[in-house]
């Protein structure tokens, strides 16, 4: 019968008990795995995976995608078939860049390649290759091809709250796509800078968290290079 219907009203019809049971299931499996991790609730999990609180809420109601498995086997490092089944070693192996761990805690290794001005755009220094410069840790899973960029100037300073001082870390993802309140790297020619990225009725503007520094309009010329993911003070471990 469900096979005559179309696809909106085959998914409504075929989510049978059995169905929404297992998509209840592999969510439990995921937020369980999660804390496992040090990600203690659903907004964590989300921050982690890089994608927002309603995608968390339809996988809870339509089950997780495709797309969205792949991205927790990436990011988190949990067996697909485990989150689906419950069958099967948890965490695996094998993931981008990730360093051999003897638990289930994953942590990730990125090279630090140039530094980045957090006041004004600077001319961007010559990226190294990876493996090339010193390469620091983070939980957060930044890509096949994330890197830490120093922060240079004050603009990302801020008395109270979220601060990126001079001299600290941050951890670039280049194939994040950067939200409205998420901090990015943008580029303009040569040029590079790191802000947090606002858009309002439709306008992307870079905003220094620094009151002293102005608000500037992100206009067609900027390129994204990527989105913030971590940050810290450096410590390196080579």
């Amino acid at each position: 019968m469900c096979s005559k219907l179309s696809n909106t009203a085959f998914n409504t019809c075929c989510l049978t008990s059995a169905n929404i049971a297992n998509m209840i299931e592999s969510m439990k499996r995921l937020l369980l795995a999660g804390r496992e991790l040090g990600l203690k609730n659903p907004t964590e999990v989300a921050k982690r995976l890089g994608v927002s609180q309603q995608t968390i809420k339809n996988w809870e109601t339509r089950g997780i995608s495709r797309d969205g498995l792949t991205r927790i086997n990436k990011r988190m490092g949990l067996s697909i078939e485990w989150i689906e089944t419950g069958r099967g070693p948890k965490f695996v192996g094998g993931i981008g860049n990730t360093e051999e761990a003897t638990g289930p805690h994953r942590s990730f290794l990125y090279p630090e390649i140039s530094d980045v001005a957090a006041g004004n755009a600077m001319e961007a220094i010559d990226l190294l290759q990876p493996g090339e410069g010193t390469r620091h840790q983070s939980d957060a899973w930044a890509g096949d091809h994330g890197f830490w960029l120093r922060v240079k100037g004050d603009s990302m300073t801020t008395a109270g709250g979220v601060s990126f001082p001079d001299g600290m870390l941050v951890l670039v993802a280049p194939d994040e796509q950067p939200e409205s309140g998420r901090y990015i790297v943008a580029k303009i020619g040569n040029d590079v800078t790191f802000k947090q990225y606002v858009v309002d009725a439709g306008v992307r503007y870079l905003k220094p968290l620094n009151p002293a520094f102005q608000l500037q309009v992100m206009d067609d010329r900027w390129h994204v290079v990527g989105t913030v993911v971590d940050a810290k003070w450096p410590k390196s471990i080579f």
